[in-house]
C-alpha cells in the first residue's frame, strides 16, 4: 500500500509494521517541512511530502505523480539495517518528494545510483 505523509502530526497514522529507522528518517524530514512551509499546509501543493512505497503496484500508482522509474533522483540511500531506501525528487525551490521503498522493489534508475553500477 502507498502511504503519503505531509506532515510529523500524521506519523501516528503510519502501520506499526514499518522499522522504527524509517519511521525516524520520515519524520525527520517531516520536521523540516513543517518548519519551513508550516504544518497546516496543503503539502500536495507547497512545501512537499515523503511517501513510503512496498510493492511494484505502488509504484505504478505513484507514476501518475512520479515516475520513480525513469526520472533520477537528487540523491537516494540506503537506510541502514531496514530493507528501504531513501531517494529525493526537487521539482522547484518550494517543492520535494522525498520517496522511501522497499530495497527489492528500487528500479533500476535509482540502483544504479546507489551502486554505480
Amino acid at each position: 500500500m502507498l502511504y503519503r505523509i505531509g506532515t510529523t502530526a500524521e506519523i501516528p497514522s503510519l502501520p506499526s509494521h514499518f522499522p522504527e529507522k524509517l519511521i525516524t528518517e520520515v519524520f525527520q524530514g517531516l520536521v523540516v517541512l513543517d518548519c519551513e512551509y508550516g504544518e497546516n499546509r496543503n503539502y500536495l501543493e507547497s512545501g512537499g511530502y515523503s511517501v513510503i512505497l512496498e510493492t511494484c503496484e505502488d509504484i505504478q500508482e505513484f507514476a501518475t505523480t512520479l515516475d520513480v522509474v525513469n526520472r533520477p533522483s537528487e540523491w537516494a540511500t540506503l537506510i541502514d539495517n531496514t530493507g528501504y531506501i531513501s531517494a529525493l525528487y526537487i521539482f522547484n525551490d518550494d517543492f520535494s518528494i522525498m520517496v522511501y521503498m522497499k530495497s527489492e522493489i528500487m528500479p533500476q534508475i535509482i540502483r544504479k545510483e546507489l551502486y554505480e553500477e
